[in-house]
């Protein structure tokens, strides 16, 4: 415990702090943490001015309770300097806790939090090796404490479990984007010093003397993360490179389609009758599928109190796409799929139980469960909570009386990406 301790006796007088300000805005940062052997989280977060606390007391510290709210706010409580409080790094990581993710350690007054674990991954001190889950702000080592060291937008706040000496890697991927098929190159520097590193490796390959390799040819489409590691290194960012062929629906590119009958013009036969000629009307075949709109989400970034709490829309079809017009089948069933991406975590939302269940495995697209919002044309369900921080994806689609549906993503429309901060 003593060497614990001393590790966590932050110097405040080496720490870079950031002028007070009157009113603390919100940040954005992008917060990472690494474990022993891998990434526990890595993703944008946005937050202000918060208190910080773990899952659940720990029995071995009688000072406090560490499951009660504590300050983190860069000042004298935390061995900051600010005059009045600021967003720190550990508000950023008390953001992800709020969102998702579970920690425990013990709270040292005046210092701030020592961590036993995060998520499923033991960060205990190893008095052998001198590791512990170890701050840097912005490719530098810190020495203030994570409740005393204010951040601001952009800056980058690491976790990882080293002792400190550790060589930090940096990794930088040209170009981001690749066509099946074509090659890219991975730079490794140090964070630190900003020099070349050799002997990492990335995608299986190793880096040479200017801390450049190869990356691809990749034949699958879609976003990839890419890191670098080295023995007695700390792990790197993520690269992203995200390969398409500009015309195959990844990596925001649109995927051309045939234009569906449900969109094609309707005739008024000599009786006045109006019809697409496939939905049923006047007497014709009805194989026509129902559209559905989703009428009060669009992408875009919403706060926890402006994100739509209850989802609304249209089931039926839809005369050149933008008309609605009731199904003369009527509308058996209007489904959603809503997917919550926090990091590198992923969550669907289970209609049974109304609660987002955690996804196992990668977050890609389709992945989560579809659940049944009613058989009214203008549907609406109420969420029973509002939305915590984080990316959403939002799908759905309709079946009418006779059986007809139609899966097609179309962007804004029955599909939404949008944003919760």
């Amino acid at each position: 415990m003593k060497n614990h301790l001393r590790l966590l006796a932050f110097t405040a007088a080496a720490s870079a702090l950031l002028p007070a300000t009157a009113i603390a805005a919100p940040v954005t940062v992008t917060l990472r943490i690494e474990g022993p052997t891998s990434t526990i989280f890595e993703g944008p977060v946005t937050t202000d001015v918060r208190t910080f606390k773990f899952a659940a007391d720990n029995p071995s510290s009688a000072a406090v309770d560490e499951s009660q709210p504590q300050v983190c706010d860069g000042t004298a409580a935390n061995g900051g300097t600010s005059t009045s409080p600021v967003p720190t790094a550990g508000a950023a990581v008390a953001a992800a806790l709020e969102g998702g993710l579970a920690a425990t350690g013990t709270w040292f007054g005046g210092f701030g939090p020592g961590f036993d674990s995060v998520g499923s991954t033991d960060v205990t001190y190893d008095v052998a090796t001198g590791r512990y889950l170890a701050e840097y702000e912005d490719w530098d080592y810190g020495t203030a404490g994570i409740c005393a060291q204010p951040v601001k937008d952009g800056s980058q706040v690491l976790l990882a479990y080293a002792s400190g000496s550790e060589q930090l890697l940096k990794l930088a991927v040209d170009p981001a984007t690749l066509k099946p098929g074509q090659t890219g190159t991975a730079t490794v520097t140090d964070g630190m010093t900003d020099t070349a590193v050799a002997g990492a490796i990335v995608d299986g390959r190793t880096t040479g003397a200017d801390g450049k390799v190869q990356i691809g040819p990749f034949t699958s489409t879609g976003p990839r993360i890419l890191k670098a590691e080295k023995p007695g290194a700390i792990r790197s960012n993520g690269g992203q490179v995200c390969v398409t062929d500009g015309a195959d629906g990844a990596c925001g590119t649109v995927k051309p389609i045939a234009a569906p009958n449900v969109t094609q013009s309707a005739t008024i036969s000599s009786t006045g009758c109006q019809s697409f000629g496939d939905d049923g009307r006047c007497g014709t075949p009805d194989d026509m599928p129902p559209l559905v709109r989703l009428g009060n989400v669009t992408s875009k970034t919403y706060t926890r109190a402006t994100a739509p709490r209850e989802l609304k829309g249209q089931a039926g079809n839809f005369k050149n796409g933008t008309d609605f017009i009731a199904d003369p089948s009527g509308i058996k069933d209007v489904k959603l799929r809503i997917t919550r991406y926090f990091g590198s975590k992923c969550w669907t939302f289970d209609g049974e139980s109304e609660k987002f269940t955690a996804l196992k495995g990668s977050c890609g697209t389709g992945k989560g469960k579809f659940f049944s919002v009613g058989n009214k044309a203008g549907w609406s369900y109420l969420l029973p909570a509002k939305l915590k921080a984080g990316k959403y994806r939002i799908e759905a689609f309709a079946v009418d009386g006779k059986g007809n549906s139609d899966k097609v993503r179309r962007w804004n429309k029955n599909h939404v990406v949008f944003r919760v901060k």
